[in-house]
């Protein structure tokens, strides 16, 4: 009787003039100092208000079913929160600010990278207020809940480089390639004021553009633009030869 007072004492935080107290079971060890309001575990000297040397396991029991649903298991490196296998129960991780009158509140998980001891460094960072998500279908977003690409960004993207897969347009030196007349050309852009198969800028504006698709038409375009100037450069030869052949 005089232990289990003493554990409760200390747990709730009362001191009493009380020796502390030790119990053992094997190599494990409870040990309760009431004057400092610690509690140890495998340790003989708690500093904290629970100090355990060793791994935990802390579990939920379904009152209905007597056994239980859900637990949170620390060893070692890992920290593993699951359910036990043929239970129909969901484990889920809830960070839910309390709310307040003078600002919003936001909920952040960050993930650090340590470099040498007490240099940490924070590597991932989903903070509530600035809408990073992952969605059920596979998608992330930046600035937005509701991605509907597998990254999805509302705002400016900076990088040193980006790869587009993309077949390219080498088509447009085949032999049976239907290229335009020039005229053809100018007559299409008198009439919608943009390149054919190039968006126009309202399109581009309310639809966005594909950057493989819009890569593909820019490079068919350069490479028409090089027939163009083929043909010029020919039909200018030709011309000067007439002229020098009549001096």
């Amino acid at each position: 009787m005089k232990s289990k007072l003493i554990l409760v004492v200390a747990m709730l935080g009362i001191s009493i003039a009380v020796s502390a107290q030790t119990w053992s079971t094997g190599t494990s060890s409870l040990y309760v100092n009431p004057t400092s309001t610690k509690v140890g575990i495998g340790v003989t000297n708690p500093q904290y208000k629970l100090d355990v040397n060793g791994k935990m396991f802390l579990h939920s029991v379904d009152a209905s079913e007597g056994k239980y649903k859900s637990y949170l298991h620390w060893a070692a490196h890992r920290l593993i929160m699951g359910v036990p296998a043929g239970t129909v129960a969901y484990t889920m991780v809830d960070l839910i600010p309390g709310g307040c009158n003078q600002e919003p509140l936001y909920s952040q998980l960050r993930l650090f990278t340590a470099t040498a001891p007490n240099v940490q460094t924070p590597k991932i960072c989903l903070n509530t207020m600035q809408d990073c998500w992952f969605v059920n279908s596979g998608n992330f977003g930046i600035g937005t809940s509701t991605p509907q690409y597998k990254l999805d960004v509302n705002g400016t993207i900076r990088a040193n480089e980006i790869i587009v897969n993309t077949t390219g347009a080498d088509f447009v030196f085949e032999n049976n390639y239907n290229l335009r007349s020039l005229q053809d050309v100018e007559t299409f852009i008198i009439r919608n004021k943009h390149l054919p198969e190039i968006p126009s800028a309202k399109q581009m504006q309310e639809e966005g553009v594909g950057l493989e698709k819009l890569t593909i038409n820019l490079l068919k375009k350069v490479e028409e633009m090089t027939l163009y100037i083929i043909m010029q450069e020919k039909r200018i030869e030709e011309l000067e030869n007439q002229i020098n052949s009549k001096k």
